[in-house]
């Protein structure tokens, strides 16, 4: 069989493909299908994420809002040191996406808290709510 010439350049087929060029295609093919996503980060980013879903409820965000960015946080650096360790389970770009939206969640939580305490906001006013 011979190669195949696309646009004058030689193309080599899968039969002109050095043995161990083929294998390392192979196994890597293999490795890449095989792992899954670290459960740890996929728990983090989904936090980091459900923080913006759950802002429309007052009580509960006010609760939850602190809260779950920190927890966030810390799933995240468990799968990413979970990932480091054990080569497989993916998920480092997740990780690295909750690692850098839930502090900027945090931050703005603490400033809208701060604001509301400082500027004597009533939240809680039965005015607001009729």
């Amino acid at each position: 069989m011979e190669p195949e010439i696309i646009h004058d350049q030689e193309v080599k087929t899968d039969e002109f493909i050095d043995p161990a060029q083929r294998l390392y295609k192979e196994q890597n093919k293999e490795m890449d299908l095989n792992r899954e996503i670290d459960p740890f980060i996929m728990w983090g980013f989904g936090l980091c994420l459900s923080i913006i879903f759950i802002s429309g409820i007052p009580i509960i965000n006010i609760i939850l809002a602190p809260i779950v960015p920190v927890i966030s946080i810390v799933l995240s650096i468990i799968g990413l040191n979970r990932i480091r360790t054990d080569k497989r389970k993916k998920g480092k770009g997740f990780a690295i996406a909750a690692l850098i939206i839930a502090p900027l969640e945090l931050l703005l939580i603490i400033l809208v808290l701060a604001a509301i305490i400082f500027l004597n906001l009533p939240i809680f006013s039965a005015e607001l709510y009729h």
